[in-house]
């Protein structure tokens, strides 16, 4: 396996992609999941209906044929809450690429598209990510670390911050596999003496980022049941 290859495994997108286009009952799950936003000043539910709503609106984007007022409002609002967190020159950029995405088309963009590139802008905080922090915090927690897969549903709670479905969970799995054996690999090049790339070295360090701030979650809820 390449330092390349080892750059590529973070969750699989085949599994995941399926899972958002799973429709309603994926937006239900989600939307359920959304706290409260921020209140502080430049943040918070004004910040992104200034930075992002309001700008995408005056570069012309309406609501798609067929969507009714109603439903286009509810969805700004899903919109705004989740995006809360976000720092308003992020909303910017995020305003900025989604004009560019657009080719000129009025439509508006997808909760999903909006979601997605709003993640890759500035990512959710783990205060705002309710799935990732009660479900690791649950039984499901230690469940996941005993079936070797802890830091792979951390990976998918954290991008979709909703309990996966079972065929995504097989996706987990597999990826669980690859990651193992990647590490795996890394540790027999040490063990000849060989170097590891920087590419290497990356996906080695990121991987055991997500694996101490998974297991922060897991003990935080072992210690909450504990005291219970």
């Amino acid at each position: 396996m390449t330092g390349q290859d080892l750059t590529e495994h973070s969750f699989p997108e085949r599994g995941a992609k399926r899972g958002m286009a799973d429709g309603a009952e994926a937006e239900k799950m989600e939307d359920a999941m959304t706290e409260g936003a921020e209140t502080d000043e430049g943040h918070g539910r004004k910040a992104v209906r200034e930075h992002l709503i309001a700008r995408l609106e005056q570069a012309g984007f309406v609501r798609k044929r067929g969507v009714t007022l109603e439903a286009h409002e509810a969805r700004m609002t899903v919109i705004v809450e989740k995006l809360s967190y976000m720092d308003p020159d992020k909303l910017d950029a995020l305003a900025d690429e989604l004009i560019d995405l657009s080719g000129g088309k009025a439509d508006w963009p997808s909760e999903v598209l909006i979601m997605h590139r709003a993640q890759v802008w500035q990512p959710r905080p783990l205060a705002h990510n309710r799935a990732l922090v009660s479900w690791l915090g649950s039984v499901e927690g230690p469940k996941a670390l005993g079936r070797g897969d802890l830091v792979e549903v951390y990976r998918f709670l954290r991008k979709y911050p909703r309990p996966p479905f079972e065929y995504e969970q097989r996706g987990i799995t597999q990826e669980a596999e690859d990651n193992a054996r990647g590490l795996r690999i890394l540790a027999d090049k040490r063990d000849r003496g060989a170097s590891l790339t920087d590419a290497e070295l990356r996906w080695e360090a990121a991987y055991l980022r997500d694996k101490v701030d998974a297991m922060a979650l897991v003990e935080a809820g072992q210690s909450k049941r504990g005291a219970a």
